[in-house]
């Protein structure tokens, strides 16, 4: 299932809701590997943006994904590093 191509030529906020959308929406269906490559695009976005808090909550949803395919290392990185993000977010905000 190739599903960014069929968004180019959305505006990218419309994007961004639809990948996410999509994301979610294959995990449930249990493709759980479209649903991790739609949100690495989601994170991607997110990151060149600079908002790392909803990149970090994204990151949650790969750790999950991970956890799902048995890629252990991988989900306790991505936890690790949402982690660390939320961290450095509370700590700005006090």
């Amino acid at each position: 299932m190739r599903t960014l191509g069929r968004l180019r030529g959305f505006p990218e906020l419309t994007n961004l809701g639809c990948l996410f959308s999509l994301a979610n929406i294959t995990f449930e269906l249990g493709n759980i590997v479209e649903s991790k490559r739609l949100r690495f695009h989601v994170i991607a976005f997110l990151r060149k943006q600079g908002d790392e808090l909803n990149a970090a909550r994204i990151l949650l949803g790969l750790a999950e994904a991970n956890r799902v395919l048995r890629n252990v290392q991988e989900g306790v990185a991505q936890f690790s590093e949402a982690s660390k993000t939320f961290q450095r977010v509370q700590n700005m905000l006090w």
